[in-house]
């Protein structure tokens, strides 16, 4: 479940964002992690932490704490070496580098 369909708030400063697919997750400032930012890195350094429910998030090497800005998450592309960054509530941009108005 996600953060929005479980009740479960975020915690640690957490907002529960909506990602393009349409499913919700806990957007964590950093140094928190996991389905609710329940955990303290380096807990969740390369490993899966279940953060949604179509397929959990693994934060691995490829995404490092700030190579997503201002609470993106950091998520890497299936079969590939590439990333992508889903944007806090408020942000846009490869990076969420930019603030909408």
């Amino acid at each position: 479940l996600s953060c929005l369909d479980s009740g479960e708030e975020c915690i640690n400063g957490g907002e529960c964002i909506q990602r393009p697919l349409g499913d919700h997750v806990c957007s964590c400032p950093y140094p928190y992690c996991g389905l609710r930012c329940q955990y303290q890195r380096p807990a969740c350094d390369g490993t899966s932490v279940g953060v949604t429910s179509i397929a959990a998030t693994t934060l691995s090497p490829a995404c490092s704490s700030s190579l997503c800005n201002n609470r993106g998450i950091c998520q890497q592309i299936a079969y590939g070496t590439g990333i992508q960054c889903y944007c806090a509530r408020g942000w846009s941009g490869s990076r969420c580098q930019y603030g909408k108005l």
